[in-house]
């Protein structure tokens, strides 16, 4: 049986009227038609291309705004974002997705003189990371706005650093390019987490492979390329040497990735000359508190950093059509996230503003309505919960690390409690749950999202951080540190 040919015959999505809701207009619109053209089976894509003046769902003034031009006739971020991608990819013939590297999503162009044009985006949107590829030979880097770089391979490898919004790769007939062969002579976790203010350091082995005795200098260098730390360590011949690089996040540093590089450099010599890419996450710190239950009271917790979610750069619209307003402002949906802990187990409060509350069922269907959903990963366990107002506080377990956990009730106090228009959820998990040893700056990885039905089902979701909703990974998710 042949595979059937699909056509999208109208596709698009509303900006709104705020700076980032017209950079995510243009940012999914690459994603949309990049992967739709990648695809085997795909026949046609025809995105929304009027101006705002002709919108859909009543003008300019209804401030949905569908266009790539606005209602006086300038072009907007999606409409440059558009003539790029057609030039790059038109007369091309899509070949599927393929791995480049796990933190990016990746489409696979051909063109007719042999030239591979990959589209490609961090699966965390508006992460800098700082990516290294194989290649042997020149390529040319492109924005989702047309930047041209040109990549000139060192050593057989081209390392640079993205924005954190998708980008071309052009890659000439007869260039080899992919995912890079990690070097042997060095082992260090190119992904730390660290509260910004603390000393942290970079742990590293090193393995002689030329046969000499040899000096090795580490840099640590930040994204807009200024120095953060650097060591220097001694190897003898044929043997292997441990050492630390220590550094410190500004205290000002924003919550976050950060897309840094490890600088590799044999002293006197030639013998190792590498750039390898790092990800250093600026991390909330967990305080340290006594006892901890949920019970439906206003806790204070000294020193606690909340979580706050109030602005469209954390909102993910889930529903577009002419019956359905795009969020409308804190007042419409936002939320207060703190987390402490007692050195047994975890405390979470999500404190959620929401003007019109429509509380998920008490089931694993909880999502589909007003809704937490919450996920930790720390020594390898996984975890993924819900939580609702239904039954005065309701959890679910998806994901646990003892199997006789999944899919069931959540074997965990919950407390829900409405006043107004602020909901406040409570729970607390025993690090036994969590399959979590803790000592002092225990490293956990956490992400959160909030489900919004404003009584049409399940219109958007805010979220810190990403990993739930559009793909389950650990690697999407934020860092935190305990105290």
């Amino acid at each position: 049986m042949s595979e059937a040919l699909l056509g999208n015959s109208e596709a698009g999505e509303p900006s709104g009227e705020s700076q980032i809701g017209r950079l995510n207009q243009a940012i999914n619109l690459v994603k949309k038609i990049a992967w739709a053209k990648a695809q085997s089976n795909s026949l046609f894509y025809i995105w929304f291309t009027t101006t705002d003046t002709f919108d859909p769902q009543g003008g300019y003034l209804a401030n949905e705004n569908w266009g790539m031009i606005t209602f006086d006739q300038r072009l907007k971020p999606s409409g440059l974002a558009y003539n790029n991608l057609i030039r790059l990819l038109a007369n091309t013939k899509g070949m599927g997705e393929k791995t480049l590297d796990s933190r990016l999503q990746a489409m696979v162009f051909a063109r007719d003189d042999g030239t591979t044009v990959y589209s490609v985006w961090p699966q965390e949107q508006g992460a800098k990371l700082a990516m290294r590829f194989a290649s042997s030979g020149q390529v040319v880097m492109t924005d989702m706005f047309g930047a041209k770089t040109p990549l000139t391979p060192e050593r057989g490898s081209v390392v640079f650093t993205g924005n954190g919004y998708p980008f071309y790769i052009e890659v000439p007939a007869g260039v080899t390019f992919g995912e890079p062969v990690k070097p042997g002579f060095i082992t260090y976790n190119d992904v730390i987490g660290t509260p910004p203010g603390a000393p942290t350091s970079l742990a590293y082995t090193l393995k002689n492979t030329w046969n000499k005795n040899a000096t090795i200098e580490l840099t640590l260098v930040g994204p807009e390329g200024k120095e953060m730390g650097r060591s220097t360590t001694q190897v003898d011949a044929n043997q292997t040497a441990q050492g630390s690089l220590e550094f410190t996040l500004p205290v000002s540093q924003a919550f976050g990735s950060l897309g840094c590089t490890l600088r590799v450099r044999s002293q006197a010599d030639d013998l190792v000359n590498e750039t390898l890419p790092m990800t250093i996450m600026a991390a909330q710190m967990v305080r340290k508190a006594e006892a901890l239950k949920p019970d439906g009271t206003d806790k204070k917790i000294s020193g606690a950093f909340p979580i706050v979610l109030d602005t469209d750069v954390a909102v993910r619209e889930l529903v577009s059509d002419p019956s359905t307003p795009v969020w409308a402002g804190a007042a419409d949906l936002s939320c207060t996230t703190t987390l402490a802990h007692d050195g047994k187990g975890l405390y979470i409060r999500f404190d959620v503003r929401d003007q019109t509350h429509n509380p998920g069922a008490a089931s694993d269907k909880l999502w589909q309505s007003d809704s937490i959903q919450a996920a930790f990963y720390a020594g390898g366990a996984h975890t993924e919960i819900g939580l609702t107002a239904t039954d005065g506080g309701f959890g679910w377990s998806w994901i646990a690390p003892d199997a006789s956990r999944m899919n069931q009730k959540l074997d965990a106090p919950v407390v829900v409690k409405r006043t107004g228009d602020r909901t406040v959820y409570e729970t607390y998990l025993t690090f036994e749950q969590l399959k979590l040893d803790y000592v002092p700056m225990t490293p956990l990885r956490f992400t959160f999202l909030v489900n919004e039905d404003d009584g049409r089902g399940r219109v958007r979701i805010m979220k810190w951080f990403d990993g739930i909703a559009s793909h389950k990974s650990a690697d999407l998710f934020g860092f935190m540190v305990l105290e």
